[in-house]
């Protein structure tokens, strides 16, 4: 006959090598300390994605930007960032914010509804370009930080990037484009303009956004500044879109070349010697 087993005592059953060698606590459901973490991290959810939309083509958004656009409950988008909204899930209610030249919607506006429905909703700001490329996306957080609302900065395709890929124009080549600008042809809420006659003597590519009003002031800035006439200019328009066009020009005719906004403006400039226009600036 085998060996009858001795029954087990309670004092035998072996601690798991990873178990936490104090007790939990526990409340009144049996749920921990840690559950309860895990718990309100989920219902902390983030509400108010800044998704940059890419300069128009569809298939430039980023798959985090088409992912939280086809679940957004709430888009609100610019006018250069419509073209994306076939992303969008059907459901969704859609807001047109978006700025026209010389008009549209308040920027204290759109801050006051993001906050208004951030609070409540899953919403898609949908931004032509990249957030943080003059989209004013710091305007923006700030009053959803003020608020107390969660956010999230998605990146996308700048203008920029797209109208070099465009022109096939590199903003940068060793041989005689060692760096890139970027400028707005808008000044800034003070009056701030850029300082085109610096730019124009700092040399390499200079890429000018929103300057197609404001070309000739442009063009004559930069040519005061020391850049020669015959520059290159090469000016994109619609960018990545089915009717993108593209111009080739140069700082003397810049100002009578016909052009439509959305433009992006690349302008070569030659190489500079910069230590010695450096040292020309501080005298």
């Amino acid at each position: 006959m085998g060996q009858r087993r001795r029954p087990r005592r309670r004092s035998d059953h072996r601690t798991p090598a990873n178990a936490s060698a104090r007790p939990q606590s526990v409340d009144s459901r049996g749920a921990t300390p840690r559950l309860h973490a895990r718990a309100r991290r989920r219902i902390v959810a983030v509400t108010v994605h800044l998704v940059g939309a890419g300069p128009g083509d569809p298939d430039l958004v980023t798959v985090r930007g088409a992912r939280l656009l086809s679940r957004a409950e709430i888009v609100i988008y610019d006018r250069l960032a419509a073209s994306v909204l076939t992303l969008a899930a059907p459901t969704a209610r859609r807001i047109d914010v978006g700025k026209q030249p010389g008009g549209g919607v308040d920027q204290t506006e759109i801050n006051r509804l993001l906050v208004e429905v951030g609070g409540d909703h899953e919403v898609v700001r949908l931004k032509g370009g990249d957030p943080f490329v003059f989209g004013r996306a710091g305007e923006e957080i700030d009053a959803l930080e003020a608020a107390g609302i969660q956010y999230t900065i998605v990146p996308g395709i700048s203008s920029v990037l797209a109208a070099s890929a465009a022109a096939r124009v590199p903003l940068t080549d060793r041989r005689h484009a060692p760096m890139f600008t970027v400028v707005t042809g808008h000044p800034c809420v003070h009056n701030d303009d850029p300082p085109w006659r610096e730019l124009a003597q700092l040399g390499g590519t200079l890429v000018v956004l929103m300057g197609v009003q404001r070309r000739r002031e442009i063009a004559a800035k930069l040519i005061d500044g020391g850049a020669v006439p015959s520059t290159r200019v090469i000016a994109v328009e619609r960018a990545s879109r089915p009717d993108e066009r593209t111009v080739r020009t140069t700082l003397r005719t810049l100002a009578d070349t016909p052009l439509e906004n959305p433009t992006t403006l690349i302008i070569q400039l030659p190489r500079r010697d910069l230590d010695r226009w450096q040292a020309n600036r501080l005298r």
